[in-house]
């Protein structure tokens, strides 16, 4: 759920927000790699039963499963997950943040 929430909530609303805000004109223009992580991730829980794909395996943050696995997330990795968005939108509009 927390995968889907993110991912929802990112493209849905926030992508376009930051975007404009940093003077881009479409949302599209503003790429991530945490955020396309997250997107293999939920492709492969909905559309894969919940087992990693080759895409997952070979995300560039979010590098937690190996093809097969049972993709879970525990409290540990939620934290994480969390902490990798809190430091790209950090990066990302220029702020400066302990978290990393």
């Amino acid at each position: 759920m927390l995968v889907a929430l993110l991912y929802g909530a990112w493209e849905d609303k926030y992508r376009e927000r930051v975007a404009l805000s940093l003077g881009h004109s479409e949302k599209n223009a503003l790429g991530s790699d945490v955020f396309q992580d997250i997107c293999k991730l939920r492709q492969a829980i909905i559309h894969n039963q919940g087992k990693a794909t080759e895409d997952v395996e070979h995300a560039k943050i979010i590098a937690w499963f190996r093809h097969g696995d049972e993709i879970y997330i525990s409290r540990e990795r939620a934290g994480q997950l969390l902490d990798e968005i809190d430091y790209y939108l950090t990066q990302l509009c220029g702020l400066h943040s302990d978290v990393k």
